[in-house]
């Protein structure tokens, strides 16, 4: 059984990202799990995400990116309030 999508196609957040994203050499969008995704041979950037935890306890960010930091800018990522710490 698929996911359902956890996205709307006229969000103008995900336009933008779509822009960006397929920008660069090679990207494609492919819908995974539900979100929107963005690879150019590996995945680069997921559209929307949340926390882990209970039904009660999770928290939805539909309109956040999720990336993959350099171990560098991890430590500045946790530290910073805009920042969290996706389910997966």
């Amino acid at each position: 059984m698929p996911h359902p999508h956890m996205f709307d196609d006229d969000d103008p957040y995900l336009d933008r990202v779509r822009q960006l994203c397929l920008a660069f050499p090679e990207a494609e969008e492919k819908v995974s799990h539900g979100r929107p995704t963005f690879r150019a041979a590996k995945v680069f950037t997921v559209y929307g995400g949340g926390t882990k935890g209970s039904a009660a306890e999770r928290i939805r960010y539909d309109h956040s990116i999720l990336v993959l930091p350099d171990d560098a800018e991890r430590l500045a990522l946790e530290q910073d309030p805009r920042s969290y710490t996706p389910a997966y």
